[in-house]
């Protein structure tokens, strides 16, 4: 598996990608939507984690932009604040699960996983 953290706040990241580094799971950094695009546009992703505050913008563009494309990965939204209206317009967008970065990297591998695994039975190859 391959996955793409986009994420753009340093300790966040390397927990994450400890984490995912003992369960073998492959991961890309991108610390900003410029990087996320590059990364996309020569890589394809098993599923990609998407901070919506970046510095260079939102990662609902990023979502968005993908998904304009056909392309139907599974995207997990990493952010500390979100509201009820943010949830659903990142839905309507195309997003899979969001994750509080308040949520603990333990529990974050098993609830990632299964909706990755619901989702790969269900979706069509890109």
């Amino acid at each position: 598996m391959r996955l793409l953290l986009v994420e753009d706040t340093f300790d966040m990241a390397e927990a994450i990608m400890i984490r995912l580094d003992r369960s073998g799971i492959a991961c890309d950094l991108a610390k900003s939507l410029e990087e996320a695009r590059a990364c996309v546009n020569v890589q394809h992703y098993d599923v990609i984690v998407l901070d919506i505050n970046l510095p260079d913008g939102l990662g609902t563009e990023l979502l968005k932009e993908i998904r304009s494309r056909g392309e139907r990965t599974p995207v997990l939204m990493l952010t500390a604040e979100f509201s009820v209206d943010d949830r659903v317009s990142s839905l309507n967008s195309g997003r899979m699960i969001t994750w509080s970065s308040r949520s603990t990297t333990a529990n974050w591998k098993p609830a990632s996983a299964h909706s990755i695994d619901e989702n790969r039975a269900t979706r069509p190859r890109n």
